[in-house]
């Protein structure tokens, strides 16, 4: 008899031993976190108690890019991005992976803004197709060597929300990108959960940014 898993998503078969056993093992990170074992190799660029995150990028270890790609595709079942949400072949990203008792429970993904606009939340909510154009007249484009690391995606495991972990993942980006606050992009669109936290976190207004352009 086939089964569907409300809460994760997966059909398996219940008579067969070897289908419940892999939803047990994908059912168990889906609710809970990617396993995570520590390595030395790790570079760890933030710790408190049995929180720290860990940064891969480009030239870390194959094993740990392929660690944060399973991160990352568990977020993107929560948000749904078609495109993806982050590649080990990637050369313009990074990753920053928090991780809490063995277990990886959010994943915040930068990579270099080819360009920038600083905008208002009143702006931003004014949905017309002219304040869209006029919006869209006014991106900074940067050249090569002055593209900023920027935040193109950001989840936390939702057992784990509410407990100031986006706020720190997005902390260390900044410090990452060598930023303040006010001057660190965020790619669009947002989830309604994401737009909510940067709301928060950058109440004035915001820098987006944009990884490609297409002017019309």
């Amino acid at each position: 008899m086939v089964m569907h898993c409300q809460a994760c998503g997966l059909d398996y078969e219940q008579g067969e031993r070897e289908d419940r056993q892999t939803h047990a093992r994908f059912h168990d990170e889906f609710v809970n976190g990617i396993n995570w074992k520590p390595d030395k190799r790790e570079e760890v660029v933030y710790s408190e108690g049995d929180f720290r995150i860990v940064q891969v990028h480009p030239a870390s270890p194959w094993f740990l890019r392929r660690r944060a790609i399973k991160v990352a595709r568990r977020g993107n079942q929560d948000t749904s991005f078609a495109s993806g949400v982050y590649s080990e072949y990637e050369r313009t990203a990074r990753a920053l992976v928090g991780i809490i008792g063995g277990r990886a429970i959010s994943i915040l993904v930068m990579q270099r803004m080819r360009g920038i606009l600083e905008t208002t939340w009143a702006s931003w909510d004014d949905k017309s197709a002219e304040a869209r154009r006029e919006l869209k007249s006014f991106i900074r484009e940067l050249p090569g060597d002055g593209r900023p690391w920027g935040c193109s995606y950001l989840w936390v495991l939702p057992k784990c929300r509410g407990q100031g972990i986006a706020t720190k993942m997005a902390d260390v980006a900044l410090e990452e990108s060598a930023l303040p606050r006010e001057k660190f992009p965020w790619l669009a669109p947002f989830t309604q959960s994401g737009e909510a936290f940067i709301r928060s976190y950058c109440p004035d207004g915001f820098i987006r940014g944009w990884t490609e352009i297409e002017r019309t």
